[in-house]
């Protein structure tokens, strides 16, 4: 399989880790895992569902964001933050999140539907940390919930100004660290025999939200083109990919170094590689 100019792609099958390639990095090295970020995040939301600190429908304004209500955002839920469904300005303006909890403006109802949103996605780095007892930022709650179950220790988060978790694109991470996260989404939440996330959340986190190709914060590939086999993705930009095919036992990643990989799409070529890893691992006949 040809790596296109990634910096790694690291392939495992069960437990065993088949391919490991890197090109201009150590494999030591951190990367940024740029939008992956987004559905790193939705496994430390599934943590604070499970433990009874957030509900996925009631309105965010009752409790962790009193700042939206009486205000054209007081119905927006965690449901709508995780499906890119809440009608908020997706337009980048800021780099503080809560200044941006004031300012966001919403589109009118009958503009409802699915809209790739990274402010949004932003706003669960502050919902995060108001529901956390214990008021952490996010990303120390997952050092001590899934990125530190599986043995993450380079995983590392930008803040904005105010020092919230950037969880729309923040996370910085050894590729061996974020392959294993892929296998704990794998194993539905399961990590060395110890139940990680619950059942409920991981099914709901991969299953259709407001679209068939999106659940909560992860791509869906219900019928990967070329091959009957079903799997979730985490995108990010520059072509970083975590590709997980569950009735194969795989989980795919590449990564591109962004400090030495153009930011220009015209030179970059990475939209199959879903496609390339089921032919490369002989998969088309699979159920």
């Amino acid at each position: 399989m040809a790596q296109e100019g990634a910096s790694c792609i690291l392939i495992q099958l069960g437990d065993t880790l088949v391919e490991e390639r890197y090109a201009g990095v150590a494999p030591e090295q951190p990367l940024m895992a740029m939008s992956i970020s987004k559905s790193i995040t939705a496994l430390g939301v599934g943590a604070l569902v499970d433990q009874g600190h957030l509900s996925l429908d009631a309105p965010l304004s009752s409790a962790q964001l009193p700042e939206w209500a009486g205000t054209d955002k007081a119905d927006i839920t965690l449901r709508h933050l995780l499906t890119h469904t809440s009608r908020l300005d997706p337009t980048r303006r800021a780099r503080d999140t809560a200044e941006q909890l004031i300012t966001l403006t919403r589109a009118p109802a009958e503009e409802a539907g699915f809209v790739y949103n990274n402010n949004a996605v932003d706003l669960l780095g502050v919902v995060c940390q108001r529901a956390n007892p214990s008021g952490r930022p996010l990303d120390e709650q997952l050092r001590h919930g899934a990125v530190g179950a599986v043995g993450a220790d380079s995983a590392s988060w930008r803040k904005d100004r105010s020092g919230t978790t950037w969880t729309s694109g923040g996370l910085r991470i050894r590729p061996r660290d974020l392959l294993r996260l892929g296998v704990l989404v794998r194993d539905a939440g399961v990590w060395g025999g110890e139940r990680v996330l619950s059942a409920a959340w991981m099914a709901g986190m991969l299953s259709p939200g407001a679209v068939p190709h999106h659940g909560w914060l992860w791509w869906l590939d219900r019928s990967i083109p070329g091959a009957p086999v079903a799997g979730w993705r985490a995108d990010g930009y520059l072509g970083q990919k975590l590709v997980i095919v569950p009735a194969l036992g795989a989980v795919v990643l590449r990564m591109r170094d962004p400090e030495t990989t153009s930011w220009d799409p015209a030179e970059r070529s990475h939209g199959s590689l879903p496609a390339e890893v089921l032919a490369w691992l002989g998969s088309t006949d699979a159920p």
